[in-house]
């Protein structure tokens, strides 16, 4: 379970110095998940660029597009960005092969360019160098491609295969278009500058965007977060990691309780070899370090298996989650913070597991062991008590984690069975992405839609249709 915690809550995200980077998103004063994630208009991100004191550059990304990809007389739909042309700049990146994008290739006429992730460089196009400066048909246009990304260029929750620069037409700047908030805006903050200091920046233009635009800013805010802490926050899985890590801990726990005990009753059984040991010279530190170092070989035996068998669990767990497309790319693999952590692990149980037993078996009457050559490993009132203390305490674990995974059905049952307001038995959604090399007019689109319905109702079993959709670019239904 860790590698979950060190492939999204440790690991950095790619370029320079990422902690001096801050992403801004706007606060949607309605109640929604998530609402001070919300993106930002284009109005506001060129406002906002040339009146902010705390960024030395700025740029913007529409990180939610599809592309159809061409290639081969197949075409395939492809989680694309598009960014401005500073974008990797900001970020600190360069291309694997070829460049990124060049001052101006975001700019009407000039932004026929495309950069592959290195994924789709390799599934596509069979890793072939050559690519670079070839064209390939994106959304029905030519598009030249004139870099490959590095393989470890992946941001958090955002897979995108390909990046195509952000254009602006007129009718994106407009006072209409500070409704349509579709960008996030990405900062690398000036020396001294704190990301507490860019939040205020940016809370003071989100209310003077209000005060010039009132009717569609009205209860809109901004705020600023550094790049690692965005990406998680978004990702929405920091306070699943901790239940697991809780669970896990409290397993944990339970079984160093039972190894306890069982090493308890061992020691008693050499009480009267360790009476030997200490008649002979041997001090009582002498004796708790060897039943702590028996203690440690047991453990570190434990956690060496442990972490060859999470080589398997890997993947596992990555087969469990490859149908989401954002936790089939995380980069789960025994890395450096894995093995760390096991390690530590497996200390803390050794100490945790033969603690107990070594100072109680130090403990013991070098003479009245010797003596009581005939007794049994009969425990005395203050190994029962010591016992009983173990055991009370397993079944208190195991109470939390009963009352917990109780709660979790609870919860999950609920969540699949309340009220939507809808019936949700035998209902089918799907998206569709239009270009606009053949889609552009808002006639053409509402002529392919009602073509489409037309025969989606002609399939067996379908009883009623719906459909939803604004009419601008790339526009989905």
């Amino acid at each position: 379970m860790f590698s979950l915690v060190s492939g999204i809550l440790l690991r950095r995200p790619p370029g320079f110095e990422p902690d001096r980077i801050a992403v801004v998103t706007s606060t949607d004063p309605a109640p929604a998940f998530q609402a001070d994630a919300s993106q930002v208009s284009v109005p506001n991100f060129l406002a906002w660029r040339e009146s902010n004191h705390v960024f030395s550059e700025m740029a913007a990304g529409d990180v939610y597009r599809t592309a159809s990809l061409t290639s081969q007389r197949e075409s395939q739909a492809i989680r694309a960005a598009a960014v401005s042309a500073n974008f990797f700049n900001v970020l600190g990146v360069t291309a694997e092969r070829g460049r990124t994008f060049s001052a101006g290739e975001d700019q009407p006429g000039k932004d026929h360019v495309v950069l592959l992730s290195h994924q789709l460089w390799e599934d596509s196009f069979a890793s072939d160098d050559s690519i670079v400066g070839r064209t390939i048909r994106i959304n029905r246009e030519n598009y030249t491609v004139v870099g490959i990304m590095p393989s470890g260029f992946r941001l958090l929750g955002y897979g995108s295969k390909l990046w195509l620069p952000l254009v602006f037409g007129p009718a994106d700047q407009g006072p209409a278009a500070h409704r349509d908030r579709s960008l996030y805006l990405f900062g690398r903050m000036k020396p001294g500058v704190t990301v507490e200091e860019a939040r205020a920046e940016f809370a003071t233009l989100a209310q003077r965007a209000q005060q010039g635009f009132p009717e569609a800013e009205k209860g809109w805010g901004a705020t600023a977060r550094t790049l690692p802490d965005f990406l998680i926050y978004t990702f929405g899985i920091r306070s699943g990691l901790a239940v697991i890590m809780t669970t896990v801990g409290f397993v944990l726990l339970i079984a160093c309780a039972n190894v306890s005990g069982l090493l308890l009753s061992r020691a008693t059984a050499r009480r009267k070899e360790l009476a030997i040991r200490a008649s002979m010279g041997a001090g009582r530190l002498r004796i708790i370090r060897q039943l702590l170092t028996e203690g440690l070989v047991i453990a570190l035996l434990g956690g060496g298996a442990g972490v060859a068998i999470s080589y398997w669990g890997i993947h596992f767990v990555r087969y469990s989650v490859s149908s989401n497309e954002s936790m089939a790319d995380l980069e789960l693999h025994l890395d450096t913070n894995v093995l760390l952590f096991s390690l530590a692990v497996s200390m803390l149980c050794a100490v945790l597991c033969s603690l107990a037993p070594a100072l109680r078996a130090s403990r013991a009457d070098v003479a009245t062991s010797l003596k009581d050559e005939g007794r049994t490993a009969s425990s005395g009132q203050s190994q029962a008590r010591l016992r009983t203390v173990m055991v009370t305490g397993e079944i208190a674990a195991a109470l939390c984690l009963l009352i917990g995974t109780g709660l979790l059905f609870v919860g999950i049952f609920r969540i699949e069975h309340q009220n939507l307001g809808f019936q949700a038995d035998h209902l089918l959604t799907a998206g569709i992405t239009l270009d606009d090399a053949r889609y552009k007019e808002a006639d053409h689109r509402i002529e392919f839609v009602r073509a489409l319905v037309s025969k989606l109702r002609q399939i067996p079993g379908s009883v009623r249709l719906a459909g939803r959709g604004c009419w601008q670019s790339d526009t989905s239904y």
